[in-house]
């Protein structure tokens, strides 16, 4: 079974897919909190941040990101849009 930070992860996702981008800010974040780590979530929550005009946000989210995935080229290019 997943656990509840998959689970709010999962979530967001649909509602990104979605074009609900406060919900899945909102979800993602929870994903956080509740422990979740991988890049690309950091990655998609920083590109939702970036969207709503919060760019510290998203700068944090990004770096956040290449921190944890050196190599996840996508995280290194969308920093240079903050």
């Amino acid at each position: 079974a997943p656990n509840a930070a998959d689970a709010r992860t999962a979530l967001g996702d649909v509602l990104r897919f979605k074009g609900d981008t406060a919900g899945a800010v909102a979800e993602y974040t929870r994903a956080v909190r509740l422990g979740a780590r991988a890049p690309m979530l950091f990655h998609w929550l920083g590109s939702l941040l970036l969207a709503t005009g919060d760019l510290a946000g998203a700068e944090e989210c990004f770096r956040e990101a290449v921190r944890r995935g050196p190599s996840l080229a996508v995280a290194h290019n969308a920093l240079g849009f903050v």
